[in-house]
């Protein structure tokens, strides 16, 4: 079973529900480290993904306030926030890694969705929102650094659920188990891509 986290309005912080294992969720949103560094942002779209391949999921949410924020009262951008980047502390607790994650954490706008998907192109053309806001492409460069490895599912079948929405994979290696929900959801207005990425020892 999943835990489910849950982004909110500025000064309400996100809500992170962890699993039982019985069919019960509590909130372990304090226990994480999520209620804080949340609480003065609105979120909006969030994932869960493991950007640096150590096995642990990390969290993702683009921020963006739906009222003026008092701070920026008069200013020509009153809704702008950073968005957010979390390390998973091997499953104890999330640290905040937003100022070291590059110049594209640094951008202060309004953010609603957010799409993730395996790429190696270097050239790609986005159209912007209706607001001519610009869509942006954050290419994650940690594993040329950390030289951790992964490996990349898809999944397909004939009839029906062609890419096995909703199947569950699987990985153990080691003593350790990893799992992984095929999906494309999870994100305010976006889909994502339906490749599973599991990191590997």
């Amino acid at each position: 079973m999943e835990d489910l986290l849950v982004t909110n309005l500025t000064k309400e912080g996100c809500v992170l529900y962890r699993h039982d294992g019985k069919g019960n969720f509590y909130d372990a949103t304090a226990e994480f480290g999520l209620w804080q560094p949340t609480f003065p942002y609105t979120g909006f779209g969030t994932q869960c993904f493991d950007y640096d391949n150590d096995g642990f999921l990390d969290v993702f949410i683009a921020n963006g306030a739906v009222t003026r924020q008092e701070s920026l009262r008069g200013s020509k951008f009153p809704f702008h926030q950073i968005n957010q980047l979390f390390h998973n502390e091997e499953g104890k607790r999330f640290r905040e890694t937003t100022r070291m994650a590059g110049p594209a954490f640094a951008l202060s706008e309004v953010s609603r969705g957010a799409a993730f998907a395996m790429s190696t192109r270097r050239e790609h053309r986005y159209p912007g929102d209706q607001q001519q806001r610009p869509v942006r492409l954050l290419l994650n460069e940690t594993g040329k650094h950390n030289g951790n490895h992964w490996l990349q599912v898809r999944l397909e079948q004939s009839r029906k659920n062609l890419f096995g929405i909703g199947a569950r994979i699987e990985l153990q290696q080691r003593g350790r188990k990893l799992l992984r929900r095929v999906h494309t959801d999870s994100s305010y207005l976006s889909a994502s891509d339906v490749e599973c990425i599991l990191a590997l020892e």
